[in-house]
């Protein structure tokens, strides 16, 4: 019983701190075609840079006298939320690449705070930017620069378009902060709304899992034979439980994998590492936990023992590990 009852307190901590699902907010559902600009440092930016990314767009041209500053001092402000820790990039296309050239893009740039990590200022060949914002982004013909569109465009993971909004309405820009908090919340991190209770359901399972091995571990120190078999039994089942999990979140996903954000270098480093290790030692401790259960329940106490010492260790290392992945991914460095 008491067992049980620790059991249930781990999963009400874990309630508390990891999200509840989303609600599923409406979006425009335009899938915006492959596009290969080139940034105000001459470096490329690619559609295939953004798949996994939340991102504004908007569409000005550097020597403009009208809305083109307000939209650029609005997406500074943005900026400035990028810094208390929204995952989001910005992305300015210029509708004019004839006249705004590589160099003239860098000193608007520059002239306007832009954080090159977070803001790119891009531009294409003219037929490019007029293919891409007609057909794109559905925002009308940008043949006339004085006549391009003074919307911000939101688009979700996918290359996805979220929505359009009003730089000049504040009821607009309240929104789109508000859909900006929504699509990087720690919920969102899986790319696919739709299936977002998945991670945090495997990350309870896991944690569950490294709380029954210790319990596991402390009743056999105590000489407790039957407490630590049913702590062991519960283990394996919620162990068993997660990969049933793991692998139906993956085949409902089509087998598309989260990638860590390459915004935090260090960090990535870090969690391919764990994610590494706790793959292969997932997959090389399962016939390990099978035998030592078996000779536990067929009272093979030498052959239990000697296999447990293997089984144990690395069995709990994948257990905590596994919420470990999912801080790192969801939570510590979402997006």
């Amino acid at each position: 019983m008491n067992m049980f009852r620790c059991t249930l307190l781990l999963f009400a901590s874990l309630s508390a701190v990891l999200p509840a699902q989303d609600a599923t907010h409406p979006r425009l559902g335009i899938q915006l075609p492959p596009f290969d600009v080139e940034r105000e440092d001459g470096t490329r930016l690619t559609s295939t840079d953004l798949k996994d990314a939340v991102w504004v767009a908007d569409f000005i041209y550097t020597y403009c006298s009208g809305p083109c500053p307000a939209m650029t001092s609005a997406l500074a402000a943005l900026q400035s939320d990028l810094i208390a820790g929204l995952p989001v990039r910005l992305v300015t296309f210029t509708v004019d690449p004839v006249r705004d050239t590589r160099e003239a893009l860098a000193t608007y740039a520059r002239q306007h705070g832009a954080d090159p990590a977070h803001w790119a200022f891009v531009r294409a060949t003219p037929e490019d930017t007029a293919n891409l914002v007609r057909n794109g982004f559905k925002l009308g013909d940008p043949g006339d620069p004085v006549n391009h569109s003074t919307r911000f465009v939101l688009v979700d993971r996918g290359l996805v378009m979220h929505g359009i909004y009003d730089h000049a309405d504040p009821a607009d820009m309240a929104r789109l902060r508000a859909d900006l908090a929504t699509l990087t919340g720690p919920s969102r991190g899986t790319g696919t709304g739709t299936f977002a209770f998945f991670p945090p359901i495997n990350a309870s399972l896991n944690a569950a899992a490294a709380l029954l091995l210790l319990v596991g571990f402390v009743r056999i120190k105590r000489r407790n034979i039957d407490g630590h078999r049913r702590a062991m039994l519960a283990a394996f089942a919620t162990s068993a439980a997660f990969l049933v999990c793991y692998l139906t979140y993956h085949a409902l996903r089509g087998g598309e994998v989260t990638r860590f954000p390459e915004s935090h270098p260090t960090a990535r480093t870090v969690y391919y590492a764990i994610l590494i290790s706790h793959t292969i030692l997932a997959v090389a401790v399962l016939p390990f936990i099978i035998l030592t259960i078996r000779h536990g329940l067929r009272d093979n106490r030498p052959k239990h023992m000697r296999v447990a010492r293997i089984a144990l260790p690395v069995w709990f290392y994948v257990s905590v590990t596994g919420v470990i992945i999912y801080f790192m991914l969801y939570q510590w460095f979402p997006g």
